[in-house]
Formats: C-alpha cells, sequence, structure tokens
C-alpha cells in the first residue's frame, strides 16, 4: 500500500478497523461538501493600531462558554494573539478582544488546550524576538494557565525548543498526544510535514530531532486529530491553488501518529475544503485557510466526532487575497458544517446560486468608464475632479451608470452577486438599483432579465435560467441610481466564463442632465446612451448628472482630457436661457480646441408634453432653444466646424405618452429620442 491508497482500499483488504467501517461516508471515499456561515469574527478597525485580520483560530468549549485565541494582524507592526469569549459561535463577532500581552513583537498561530498530566491549559505558539541569538529568533514557544477564562493569567513566553532545526524551516506547530508520547507537527512551506516527539513525562521539553511526516503538495498550517470511535488520527494541511491564487486544506490518515499518511482528500479535484466544495449563501470568501475542527473535549489528545464535523476557518476573497502583501489580508472567521447534516441548505428553492461559480466583475471586461483614476472603481469621474466640479456632480458620479459588464459564457443559468453601499435599513429597492442584461444572438441585442429581490445592502440571486448551451455575448449594465461596491458573476460549474475583447472603437460621450442620466428608466439597460449603445453596437460614457450638466467650466476641461469618436451634449433642461448664452461657446470652444476634427452634437431642449395643449406653459424651453440656436450660429460663423444639431420639437413625439411626469422620459421616451439621434450619430461614426 501507498500513501495515497483510499480507505475503502485498505479496509477491503482487511486492514482497516471495525470502528472505521462505520465512519461517516466523506472518511471512506475522501469526498467532502460543506456550507459556510457568513463572516462570525473580523478585525476591529476601531481598535488602537488599526487591527487588519483576524486569524488562525484555536478554541475549547469550557463551563458553558467558547475560548477563543486567535491572531489579530495590527497595521502598525505588531503581531498578536487575542482572546474572545462568549456563549454562543453566533455572538463571537460581539465578543470584545483582550491582547494577551505576551510580546510586544510577533507572537501567534496558537492553539489551545488542557494538559490533563499538569492540569494545566497550555498554549502552544510561534514567537519570533528580534534580542534572541541567531538560529533562537523563530521558534516554538508556550504559556500557561490553571484559569483558561483569565486572559492575563498566562506566563510569559518560554521555548519549547530552543533552536531552530538546521535540516528545515519551521512554522505553524501542533501538539499532540497518545497515550505514552507528545507530538510536535509543524510545516516547512515546501511541501513538507515534519514530527518531533517527546515522553508525556517531559513534555513540554525534551523533543527529538524532526523526522518527515509527509511530503506531498502541501503548505502550511497542519492540524492533527484523533478520530473518535476509530483507531485513526486525521491531519489537515493547508495548501495553495496556484491556478487561482487561493488557499485551501487537503486532509490525510494514519494509524499511528508515527505512522505514514495516506490520502483521503488530497487533490485540487477531491478536496478536504476549497472554494470548489464550500457552499456559501452570502459569498464572502474563496480561500479556505488555516482553521481548527471543534473537537469533542480540551484535553491533549485532540479528539474529534467524524459525525459532528464543523470547523473555524479563516476566510478572504479573491481581491482581498490578491492584494499583494501577505500581512495586509483581511481576514475574517466563519465557520464549515457538512452539506450533508443540513440537505436543506443544499436546496436549490432556498439557495438558487448554490450551484454557480462566482466571478469578480472585475476579471471580466468593464466598459463605458470615461475615467480609469476614478477612487471608487464603479464610479465615473477622476478623483482630481473632487473639490473641482459641483459636489452635486460628484456625488452623482459616484453611481455607475453607463458603466458595464460584458463577457461569453455558455452557462445556461446565470446569476449575481451585488453588494450596495447603502444601509441596511431603508426604502424597499427598486429596479434602477438593480443590474440590468443583455445577451447578443449574433444579429442583434436581447433583453435576459435583472436581479429581482433586491436587498440591502447585499443581493445574490439567479438572473435567468433557460439559457441555450452556446457561447453568447452577455452585456450588464450596473445601477443608475446607487453606488455599487461589488459585483460578481455566477455561471454554472463547467460552463466557460471569459471577458469579451475590449472595445477598439472611440465611445459616444454622452453628457447632460437626467435625461442622459436615465433616472426616469425603469432599467439600467433602458437609459438612452444604453439604448444607443446597443443599437449602433458601439460603446459609450454615461456622464449623466441628474439636475445638474449646467456646463461648468470645470467639466468643459474634464470632457476635453477624453478622446471620443463623438461629443452628445444635452444640457438645456437645467440650463436658462442666459446660462445658454453664458457658458455653451466656450464649453464648444474647449472641447474643440482639444479636438479639432470630433464632431459635437449639440441637441435642443425637449419639449415638455403638457405644452402642446397647454400654450401658457411652451415660454420656458422655447427661450432656452432659441438661445441655443444663436449659439450655434454664432459658432458656425466664427468658423468652428463639426457641429451637429438636433431639434427638440420630436424628441419625445407629440401625444404627451413619451413622459412619465410631462418631462422626464420614460421607455416610450427614450425609446423615440433614440429614434431621433441614431440617424444623427450613425454616419458620424461610419466616417
Amino acid at each position: 500500500m501507498n500513501a495515497h491508497t483510499p480507505l475503502s482500499a485498505l479496509c477491503a483488504a482487511g486492514l482497516c478497523s471495525s470502528a472505521a467501517l462505520a465512519l461517516p461516508q466523506p472518511f471512506i471515499d475522501g469526498v467532502f461538501d460543506w456550507q459556510a456561515s457568513d463572516p462570525l469574527l473580523a478585525a476591529d478597525t476601531n481598535a488602537p493600531g488599526v487591527q487588519i485580520a483576524a486569524k488562525d483560530p484555536t478554541f475549547v468549549f469550557s463551563d458553558g462558554l467558547w475560548h477563543l485565541f486567535c491572531t489579530v494582524r495590527r497595521q502598525d507592526g505588531p503581531v498578536d494573539t487575542q482572546y474572545f469569549c462568549f456563549k454562543d459561535w453566533k455572538d463571537a463577532g460581539k465578543a470584545k478582544g483582550v491582547s494577551l500581552g505576551l510580546h510586544d513583537q510577533y507572537y501567534c498561530a496558537p492553539q489551545v488546550f488542557y494538559y490533563e498530566p499538569h492540569e494545566l491549559w497550555y498554549l502552544v505558539y510561534q514567537i519570533n524576538d528580534s534580542n534572541a541569538p541567531p538560529g533562537c529568533a523563530f521558534g516554538p514557544a508556550f504559556s500557561t494557565t490553571p484559569t483558561i477564562g483569565a486572559p492575563a493569567s498566562w506566563t510569559k513566553p518560554r521555548r519549547m525548543i530552543d533552536r531552530k532545526p538546521d535540516e528545515t524551516g519551521w512554522l505553524d506547530f501542533w501538539v499532540i498526544c497518545d497515550d505514552t508520547k507528545a507530538y510536535l507537527f509543524f510545516t516547512s512551506l515546501d511541501g513538507r510535514m515534519w514530527r518531533c516527539e517527546t515522553g508525556r513525562e517531559a513534555f513540554p521539553r525534551g523533543w527529538s530531532k524532526p523526522s518527515l511526516a509527509l511530503k506531498a503538495d502541501v503548505f502550511e498550517a497542519s492540524h492533527t486529530y484523533k478520530l473518535k470511535g476509530a483507531d485513526l488520527y486525521l491531519t489537515m494541511i493547508e495548501a495553495q491553488d496556484r491556478a487561482h491564487n487561493r488557499r485551501y486544506f487537503k486532509a490525510y490518515l494514519a494509524d499511528r501518529l508515527d505512522g505514514e499518511w495516506r490520502g483521503l482528500a488530497d487533490s485540487l479535484e477531491k478536496p478536504f475544503a476549497a472554494f470548489s466544495n464550500v457552499l456559501q449563501a452570502h459569498p464572502w470568501t474563496a480561500s479556505i485557510s488555516h482553521g481548527e475542527i471543534i473537537r469533542t473535549g480540551v484535553n491533549e489528545l485532540m479528539e474529534i466526532d467524524p459525525h459532528d464535523l464543523r470547523i473555524i476557518f479563516q476566510g478572504a476573497s479573491d481581491d482581498e487575497y490578491r492584494g499583494g502583501n501577505y500581512g495586509r489580508i483581511p481576514w475574517r472567521l466563519g465557520m464549515l458544517e457538512p452539506t450533508t447534516n443540513q440537505p436543506a441548505r443544499n436546496n436549490a428553492m432556498e439557495d438558487p446560486t448554490a450551484d454557480l461559480i462566482f466571478t469578480d466583475a472585475r476579471d471580466l471586461a468593464i466598459n463605458g468608464k470615461a475615467f480609469s483614476d476614478t477612487g471608487r472603481f464603479y464610479s465615473r469621474l477622476p478623483l482630481k475632479a473632487e473639490g473641482v466640479v459641483p459636489p452635486a456632480v460628484w456625488s452623482l458620479a459616484q453611481q455607475p451608470c453607463g458603466i458595464t459588464v460584458d463577457f461569453w459564457s455558455d452557462t445556461t443559468v446565470l446569476g449575481a452577486d451585488l453588494e450596495l453601499e447603502c444601509e441596511a435599513e431603508g426604502p424597499p429597492l427598486n429596479t434602477d438599483c438593480s443590474i440590468d442584461c443583455y445577451a447578443h444572438d449574433g444579429t442583434r441585442w436581447g433583453w435576459v432579465g435583472i436581479l429581482k429581490n433586491l436587498k440591502r445592502p447585499r443581493t445574490t440571486d439567479v438572473i435567468c435560467r433557460g439559457l441555450a448551451r452556446t457561447r453568447t455575448r452577455f452585456r450588464i449594465y450596473l445601477p443608475f441610481a446607487e453606488r455599487v461596491k461589488s459585483l460578481r458573476i455566477g455561471v454554472e460549474k463547467g460552463a466557460s466564463l471569459e471577458p469579451a475583447a475590449p472595445a477598439t472603437n472611440k465611445p459616444v460621450c454622452f453628457y447632460g442632465t437626467s435625461i442622459i442620466h436615465g433616472f426616469s428608466a425603469r432599467r439600467a439597460g433602458m437609459t438612452l446612451p444604453a439604448m444607443i449603445g446597443r443599437r449602433l453596437d458601439w460603446p459609450v460614457w454615461n456622464l449623466g448628472f441628474s439636475g445638474n450638466a449646467r456646463m461648468e467650466p470645470a467639466m468643459a476641461e474634464l470632457l476635453a482630457g477624453l478622446d471620443p469618436a463623438v461629443y452628445v451634449l444635452d444640457c438645456l433642461p437645467n440650463m436658462g436661457p442666459d446660462l445658454v448664452d453664458e457658458r455653451v461657446a466656450p464649453f464648444v470652444r474647449t472641447l474643440r480646441a482639444a479636438h479639432p476634427a470630433t464632431p459635437i452634437v449639440l441637441v435642443e431642449n425637449i419639449v415638455y408634453q403638457a405644452t402642446y395643449m397647454l400654450e401658457d406653459k411652451r415660454g420656458g424651453w422655447g427661450l432656452k432653444n432659441d438661445a441655443l440656436k444663436a449659439v450655434h450660429a454664432q459658432l458656425v460663423e466664427e468658423g468652428v466646424t463639426g457641429l451637429f444639431y438636433v431639434p427638440g420639437g420630436n424628441l419625445l413625439g407629440t401625444d404627451g405618452d413619451g413622459a412619465v411626469d410631462g418631462t422626464h422620459p420614460n421607455e416610450l421616451g427614450f425609446y423615440r429620442m433614440a429614434d431621433a439621434l441614431e440617424p444623427v450619430l450613425r454616419p458620424l461614426l461610419d466616417r
């Protein structure tokens, strides 16, 4: 038999105990499936030193309370271990962390247990002391206390082994005992797990030289347990998913702590716990990292019940994990429970996205962003505009109207995970706060669906089912009435998902009021720029700002810094005749100075719908349009070329059906406006 012989084969060969035959099926075939909780505990970002991460959990249940110890990384440098106490894991996030204060530089990755021969609680951890002699700075240390609930009672650190072994590196130390010996396991970041041992009477000192316990594609954080009711030991070890830049756990079994370890769930295709076999009702983590299994007791035997398997682990999203510096990852703690224990959690009616694989939208093709140097990723103006443009414009620019996610997929089910920057409490969210999805059949764009049942601040749901199993081009429009914190796209397991090719044509730049912004549309894909973009199959920028767009000089400079195919200026609804006289010509001159040949389309004020029947309502828009005609004539006389003029008379039609309130277009009104603008824009783009 070799290290990869499955347990089922060993049992068939008569080499497995009868107790092992009663193990749950995952311990026989190595197929595990988990359900992850939402985050249970995160770093206290308001604490002194600014905490970054809560990680490396270890815990026991004693005297009716959970006693949790975990690493807390701080922005100002020190790596600390803190203590938390609570009655239920759902209340862990409310518990106040208390620093143990055992070292002023670095002590972390703890393990806690009660060593019965000494009648003391032990905390084993790794320590790094820059004042120690060469070869002695980093290594395993321990502290003890008779009272686990008194965090100030732990003794100062003492070394378990004085000097690092010459033959290997070491980290993530773990103690487990059998009847006669104590074993110290650790990893070395090179695919090897090591074992030292000492007599029970000599613990916590007297360790042997390291022996190689396991060599495999593993990385760090090996945690080893005795299986209750079986003469078997389980070790779970963290591994690297290099293809996706994530962490996950493998699992191995052995008959003895000093015996041979054989693979149980030891590959990315059949992992112990990984992104691929962990369901999340509200996805928050892609890495399943450094965790501990809940034990049946508190002592040094480290016994777990294979029939009641739960893991407290550290997790982080792809964006958080891939940020660069490991020490800056904002790890949080969550719980894994087997789905086989709770089949309802895997019910597609309760979690319709359970079978979907989610990808951050930023890993796909993002279009519709006129500026790249924005603060928020999903916003529309550059950081340099803050404090320069009117505050209302800056605020509205944080809404990502016109920004799209474009991709190809052959999925038959499409879902999304949308997180908005809105309060948890508030009025119901309408469809204008949702994403809006279209697909291209090779000849035209057609509507697919929206993300329904919106919740504050996060919604994870299916957009549509029943798509054809063919490679299809999709476009998702982001909301135009809310700020977006994050968006992930979900497709079926095994389905393709790839970014659409970057747009090569220069976009059409729309600048205007709420009519361009799209505030009166029911869906993000029904705004005027979105309609024009699909009709012409051409990229567009939506720089509409509801209640604003008064052609401020600062906006002229910002737009002049772009390089579009065409400028479309539709600003008159929020400008009076005097402001038209004052600002339109300088605005156009600024654009023309930067782009001598780029077409500029001037759009008149729409004819407000009731004015066709009520004569006394006609004055306002008529005066503004007269002013625009005069400015246009003046610019032409000056020799400004490339100007195109769109009258406002028939933009919404004459029957009053094109607006929701006589002023703001409804979908019919936007459709009619697109009918009027398309024949103006198409020949300009064909040039």
